[in-house]
């Protein structure tokens, strides 16, 4: 099995600032060894749910209430969400300028 990079996540998610760092670093991972840059929202909600034992909407309930992930996700100007087919997709922008220096080896 492929040894999945340690994330430095909070051990609580109690503020939005929590949540778009965990969220931020749960990207960079399944990204950083992927040949896609972006993330499904529904691979992103079982990974967090993997990481923190609770669906993500439990944990957006008691951070922001008024808000559903998509939304939250396209506040943060770090993130890139796009949809396809039908589908929300998200990646970190900073870390997708990364990778394309990284693979054009500039």
């Amino acid at each position: 099995p492929i040894l999945e990079q340690q994330l430095n996540l909070v051990p609580e998610v109690k503020s939005v600032d929590d949540l778009e760092l965990t969220l931020t670093e749960i990207i960079k991972s399944l990204t950083a060894n992927n040949q896609t840059e972006f993330v499904t929202i529904a691979v992103l909600s079982k990974k967090f749910c993997d990481y923190y034992k609770q669906p993500i909407r439990v944990v957006m309930r008691n951070v922001c209430p008024h808000m559903k992930l998509i939304e939250l996700l396209q506040t943060i100007p770090s993130f890139d969400v796009q949809k396809v087919d039908y589908r929300w997709q998200v990646t970190v922008e900073a870390h997708r300028q990364e990778r394309k220096s990284y693979e054009s080896g500039t």
